[in-house]
C-alpha cells in the first residue's frame, strides 16, 4: 500500500501568519488615516491659497472697472460688473461667495448634512458664513469671506487639526485683500 503524503499549512503556520497580519495591520491603519488627514490639510490650504489668489485677481478688475465672470451657485458662469451702480464691496463679496459655492467642495466630510459647501452653514438657499469664527472640530475645511472694512475683504479658512492624530479647533488661515473699491 502506497502512502500519500498531504501537504497542508499546520495550525502554527497559520497563527504566525495571523500574527504577522495583525501586528502590520495595528501599524498601517493609524499611519494610513495621519496620510489621509494630511492630505486633507493640503486640500484646504490649497483651497486658501486658491481663493485668495483668485479674489486679489477679481478686486483688482473690479477696481479697474473690468466687468468679471464668477460661477454661480449652480456653477455656471455670471457676469458681474464691478462699474455698475449695484457694483459694492458687499456684493463683490457675494459674488465671491456664490463662486466659492458653486466651485469649491470641504475636503473634510462634514459631520453636519446641511454643510454641502465649505463656506455655508446650510444649503438651500445658500447660508453664506458671517465671519471667521470657523474654529472646531466639526469646522474642518471651512471658508469664512466678510467685508472687513470699505475696502478690505477678509478670508478665513480653518485648515483641520493642528497635531495628528487629532485637534479640538484646527488651524485658521487668514489673508486680507486690501483694494480700491468703495461702496
Amino acid at each position: 500500500m502506497i502512502q500519500k503524503s498531504i501537504n497542508a499549512f499546520t495550525l502554527l503556520e497559520l497563527l504566525v501568519v495571523i500574527g504577522i497580519i495583525s501586528v502590520i495591520a495595528t501599524i498601517g491603519i493609524p499611519a494610513f488615516n495621519n496620510y489621509q488627514i494630511k492630505a486633507k490639510i493640503s486640500a484646504a490650504k490649497s483651497n486658501h491659497v486658491n481663493l485668495v489668489t483668485f479674489t486679489k485677481a477679481q478686486a483688482i478688475r473690479c477696481t479697474n472697472s473690468l466687468d468679471i465672470e464668477l460661477n454661480g451657485t449652480t456653477g455656471r458662469a455670471n457676469l458681474f460688473k464691478c462699474g455698475s451702480p449695484k457694483a459694492s464691496i458687499a456684493n463683490f463679496r457675494l459674488a465671491i461667495n456664490h463662486h466659492v459655492y458653486g466651485s469649491f467642495k470641504n475636503p473634510f466630510p462634514p459631520s453636519n448634512g446641511s454643510r454641502c459647501r465649505p463656506n455655508v452653514d446650510n444649503c438651500q438657499p445658500p447660508g453664506y458664513l458671517n465671519g471667521c469664527s470657523i474654529s472646531g472640530r466639526d469646522r474642518y475645511g471651512m471658508m469664512g469671506i466678510i467685508v472687513s472694512s470699505p475696502y478690505e475683504i477678509t478670508i478665513c479658512t480653518n485648515i483641520g487639526p493642528t497635531n495628528l492624530p487629532s485637534s479640538a479647533t484646527g488651524e485658521v488661515l487668514i489673508d486680507k485683500i486690501r483694494f480700491i473699491y468703495s461702496d
